[in-house]
């Protein structure tokens, strides 16, 4: 209401026209609970909201409800109306009249009756309000209610670590490989946090607390002691890399080296195939071609990890070749390090004899051709080699140089988890002492004085499904049969014990 009188007087102007759009200002209260019904007796509290402004003074028309506007027509209508100063007060869902909505021109203050249990909603929700074209130029208000005591505060700190969680995953600044499950699927935390609630002992409290940290910095243990062992998996993997990469760069450096003085000398290649060496390239792809078409057939028994001679050399180097059956390819690469090249069947069984066959040239040029250039590409691959293991040797020297810091939240996690530990004995103890077996007993009497049994409160906050189970027209009609058997029940057991059955305040 102090926003209401502070604003009474206030000129706004339409958004579309600048035409003057009469006094007073306009406040939006988001309610994704309790919602209106459709029968007039069920209590809402939307109904309440708008019953408790009325009685200090705001007028009934000027309190809206977006749940009365039933179509589109009527939603545009409802919104002009806050747009012209019709409404003071607008009532309604996230879903409702979140996204989209543009009623901000004289937006005072928004309400956050409830939370939402998405960042995304409440972002949504303010967005109404803090938004261009807003005239309320000195500052908006807005609102959060929350009930002391109540589950309140623990769905605000649900929706606030969705939040920062979103946010780090937007910049990019999420470390650890585990979070926490921030759904609300974990059923014995909403329990244990609903207990601490409902019994007011602050030690039930720390102790839900003291069980959040510990399981906070447990993750945070877990993912630090997997990086220590990427770390150290990384570090055998670079030891084994290392010197394998130099004998290969020392097996490969004569041929690199003969391989690039062949390259500026040119010439024909010397290919050897079946104890013939050919310097002419015509025939030496011919007789290369049949070499390769039979290690193709015969590599058909192999797996492509498996490189066999092919029977041929070039520049006194073995020809090696493996069948991948999966792709359908001869793979041939040298017997010293080399890339390997990839001859698809197709192109492979096409330089043979028959039809559509290539017997006299190109194909079988080309196929030379690629297997000179695994030749003259020795020095490229020579070069590509030592670069590989300077660059593994720096990894490796950066990780020893920089070993793995300790969990820097050890001490922490140790006296907190020592002070749960300690805490819940202790609950445990008092839970079991001669005062609050009492105390149990006692409640377990007054229970059983009025007739009610494990479960008994869902009869008085049913479901749908539960009324209609049971065979009753209404909830309210269920509740009332409900509080007349624990009355009833509740005289006899006055009756019993002697009493005189005085009215007893249900």
């Amino acid at each position: 209401m102090r926003v209401h009188y502070r604003h009474a007087h206030r000129a706004y102007t339409h958004p579309d026209t600048g035409a003057p759009a009469g006094t007073g200002a306009l406040q939006i209260m988001f309610c994704d609970r309790g919602t209106p019904s459709k029968d007039p007796a069920q209590f809402t509290i939307y109904q309440a909201i708008k019953d408790e402004l009325v009685a200090r003074g705001m007028p009934a028309a000027a309190i809206r409800f977006v749940h009365e506007a039933k179509n589109l027509q009527e939603i545009k209508t409802l919104f002009a109306q806050c747009i012209r100063g019709d409404v003071s007060v607008l009532i309604g869902s996230t879903e409702k009249i979140g996204a989209g909505v543009n009623v901000q021109a004289r937006a005072a203050a928004l309400h956050h009756v409830d939370v939402p249990w998405r960042p995304r909603d409440l972002e949504q929700r303010e967005g109404r309000i803090q938004r261009q074209g807003n005239q309320n130029l000195d500052g908006i208000d807005i609102f959060i209610y929350v009930t002391e005591g109540s589950y309140d505060t623990v769905m605000w700190q649900k929706v606030q670590a969705k939040t920062l969680f979103i946010e780090q995953m937007r910049r990019n600044e999420v470390l650890d490989i585990e979070i926490d499950d921030l759904s609300g699927g974990d059923i014995g935390t909403a329990a244990a946090e609903t207990k601490a609630i409902a019994t007011g002992d602050p030690r039930y409290i720390h102790q839900v607390e003291l069980d959040d940290t510990v399981k906070r910095l447990t993750a945070l243990q877990r993912a630090h002691s997997q990086s220590v062992r990427n770390r150290d998996w990384q570090v055998s993997v670079l030891e084994r890399a290392i010197p394998n990469k130099q004998r290969a760069i020392d097996e490969l450096t004569p041929f690199a080296r003969a391989a690039a003085a062949h390259a500026s000398a040119g010439g024909p290649p010397r290919l050897t195939v079946a104890d013939t060496t050919y310097t002419e390239r015509v025939p030496a792809s011919h007789a290369l071609a049949a070499a390769c078409r039979r290690a193709y057939t015969a590599g058909k028994d192999r797996g492509a990890s498996r490189f066999e001679p092919i029977g041929a050399t070039i520049y006194g180097i073995d020809i090696l070749a493996a069948r991948d059956l999966t792709h359908d390819q001869l793979l041939l690469r040298l017997a010293v390090p080399s890339r390997t090249a990839e001859i698809s069947g197709l192109e492979l069984l096409s330089t043979g004899a028959g039809p559509g066959s290539d017997v006299n040239g190109p194909k079988q040029l080309g196929l030379l051709r690629r297997v000179e250039n695994l030749y003259t590409g020795l020095p490229e691959h020579h070069a590509r080699l030592q670069h590989e293991r300077d660059r593994d040797q720096a990894a490796l020297d950066d990780f020893v140089t920089n070993p793995p810091a300790p969990f820097e939240h050890a001490d922490e996690l140790a006296t907190k988890d020592a002070e749960l530990k300690a805490l819940t004995l202790e609950l445990r103890m008092a839970a079991q002492s001669p005062e609050a077996k009492a105390k149990a007993a006692a409640a377990e009497q007054r229970m059983a004085a009025r007739g009610r049994k494990p479960g008994w409160s869902l009869l008085l906050n049913p479901t749908p499904a539960l009324v209609e189970e049971l065979g009753y027209p209404s909830a309210d009609a269920l509740r009332k049969i409900v509080r007349a058997r624990e009355r009833l029940a509740l005289e006899q057991h006055d009756h019993q014990q002697g009493l005189a059955g005085p009215e007893h305040d249900f």
